[in-house]
């Protein structure tokens, strides 16, 4: 892959990881003063102008920080100026500047009491994602290993957890990549799914939402162009991120599902939804015959054309 290329997909990570960063961002818990006048009360209404002009370049947003910045210099250790520097550094990273984004991150983990164990898991997490912005894999994993050690109970750990994954067990990404070993399990219908009946033959893995319609709908339709291109329907295996096997069984029924259907129980950190790279739904991953990745995501009229080659 070429550099750009590369710096695109680090480039695509980051902003998604920013965005999820900045939404899970939260003074942390405390007697603050929350005066419209202090850095708290003041940084609340920020939260709140972002959150309303999200779709706004960052380089206006930033400016609405740089203000905040100016107006609460004298007291630049406050929680909420440390918070608001974890903002920043999250805006950078959607503007791919490394660099910003680690120094704002740092100031912040620098800072912070220790009793402050959200904000310093935030600021961790986030100077993981500058170093893979940068391209520097060998300082990011340093990063949330350290997260992991030292705020193991923070709310963004298990994120931290699932990108260490990622980082140590790179998931299969382009054709020909040798597809990980799956644990697979019961279905909803308490049936075993036994990962070695799926050897020796094409597979299809779907990972989808029951609550997010548009991963239904890829299902289905995923499901349909298999069955026309002449696949036996065992060979699909969907995995579902809720972990309520009667809801998913009444879907099953109800659509007419004659394919296995597995229930997340942790969600992203499934040890499947981790070896397979999945970090969203709707995700597809075409398997050949000899346990190589053919395509991810290939929706279903590109489904349909492959399978006809």
């Amino acid at each position: 892959m070429s550099r750009q290329g590369r710096r695109g997909r680090r480039g695509s990570a980051a902003r998604a990881g920013a965005a999820a960063l900045t939404a899970a961002l939260g003074l942390a818990a405390g007697a603050v003063p929350q005066g419209p006048q202090s850095p708290a009360g003041a940084l609340a209404v920020l939260r709140a102008d972002l959150a309303r002009d999200a779709g706004q370049p960052p380089k206006k947003r930033l400016a609405r920080l740089h203000e905040f910045f100016a107006r609460h210099r004298d007291d630049p250790n406050h929680v909420a100026v440390l918070s608001a520097r974890v903002l920043c550094g999250s805006l950078h990273l959607e503007r791919l500047d490394a660099a910003a984004a680690r120094e704002e991150f740092r100031i912040a983990l620098q800072r912070a009491p220790g009793e402050e164990v959200e904000l310093r898991a935030r600021a961790r997490y986030g100077l993981h994602q500058a170093a893979l912005l940068a391209g520097d894999q060998r300082t990011a994993k340093e990063h949330l290993e350290r997260l992991l050690e030292n705020e193991p109970g923070a709310g963004i750990a298990a994120n931290a957890k699932a990108a260490l994954h990622r980082l140590e067990h790179p998931a299969p990404s382009k054709p020909g990549d040798a597809m990980p070993p799956l644990q697979l399990g019961r279905d909803v219908q308490g049936e075993l799914v036994d990962p070695i009946r799926l050897q020796g033959a094409p597979f299809l893995l779907v990972f989808f939402s029951v609550h997010h319609e548009p991963s239904r709908r890829e299902l289905e339709k995923l499901a349909t162009a298999w069955g026309a291109g002449g696949y036996p329907a065992k060979a699909l295996v969907a995995f579902a991120v809720e972990d309520d096997p009667v809801e998913l069984r009444r879907l099953a029924e109800s659509r007419g599902f004659e394919f296995p259907l597995l229930t997340g129980a942790d969600g992203f950190l499934h040890a499947d939804w981790l070896a397979c790279g999945v970090t969203g739904v709707p995700t597809s991953i075409l398997v050949g015959a000899d346990g190589r990745l053919v395509a991810r995501d290939l929706g279903p009229d590109r489904l349909e054309q492959f399978l006809k080659q």
